[in-house]
């Protein structure tokens, strides 16, 4: 029996870094067919990193911790760096993976049918307008205010994605207001929310969030939007597939990433897994 055959899913991932070491090393070989976007090292040492920071990470399920590397090697997207491309968040004893707005738009321009994607805040002071219809543009002149304290608060946040086949630019635009909106519903959930502190970060990956669903996107993208999308909406992240089948039993097992979520239920008060 493998080691990572030995380790039990629900049990949490120990007591220092060194114990995430140890159970990515047992995972290696399943982590080995995910690693081709992200060299193995480097993911590894970023998962450590992320443990420091946040030891409560240490008290959150192996099966939710393994989940949440898979999530990282599948996509090729690096937890927990000054380039925020996604998170390793602790809920409970659950590891949520969450993508940042950088992640969302660099997987975005992976699936290669995208040669550019950008986000902005629009302020009080700047010139902005949009025109729908069958010519559709977005004008956005910046005041001439030095530094963004000059050009007045946040009314509306956009983007815009470029087609390398030469078909118009795509855009989406939120107001304040319908940002707000999504920001409430969040801090209804009683997750911990980066809202307060991150207002316009988390401005910027919602309207990038919305605008993927218009996308022809990769299946690494459509991971991210939908495993993002869960924690926005108050629901409960599924497991990777490749996390679920790495902790099968002698037997092969038949259960789908869901049926072992069900078996593995995730408390949405305490954020606990529990065995049923």
């Amino acid at each position: 029996m493998s080691n990572a055959l030995q380790i039990k899913p629900n049990q949490p991932v120990g007591n220092n870094p060194g114990d995430v070491k140890a159970l990515l090393r047992s995972f290696e070989p399943q982590l080995q067919n995910y690693l081709r976007r992200v060299d193995p090292k480097v993911l590894a040492s970023a998962v450590v990193n992320s443990v420091r920071r946040s030891p409560k990470l240490l008290q959150c399920s192996n099966i939710s911790m393994i989940s949440a590397v898979f999530c990282c090697a599948e996509t090729g997207l690096v937890p927990d760096t000054p380039l925020a491309e996604c998170h390793l968040i602790p809920y409970g004893s659950t590891v949520q993976w969450i993508p940042g707005y950088r992640g969302l738009m660099k997987l975005a321009r992976q699936s290669g049918g995208i040669t550019r994607f950008d986000v902005a805040i629009v302020r009080d002071e700047d010139e902005f307008r949009v025109t729908r219809g069958t010519n559709p543009e977005i004008v956005h002149i910046p005041s001439m205010g030095v530094g963004t304290t000059n050009r007045g608060e946040m009314t509306h946040v956009y983007s815009v994605a470029w087609f390398r086949d030469g078909s118009p630019p795509h855009f989406e635009v939120m107001d304040r207001e319908e940002i707000d909106l999504i920001k409430n519903e969040a801090s209804k959930n009683k997750r911990s929310t980066p809202w307060q502190a991150h207002y316009e970060e988390m401005a910027r990956k919602t309207i990038v969030r919305r605008h993927c669903k218009y996308l022809d996107l990769t299946p690494q993208a459509g991971l991210a939007v939908d495993m993002d999308n869960a924690v926005a909406s108050g629901k409960d992240q599924q497991f990777h597939e490749a996390a679920v089948g790495a902790f099968e039993t002698d037997e092969p097992t038949t259960q789908t990433a869901d049926e072992l979520a069900e078996s593995l239920s995730v408390n949405t008060k305490t954020g606990e897994v529990e065995e049923s």
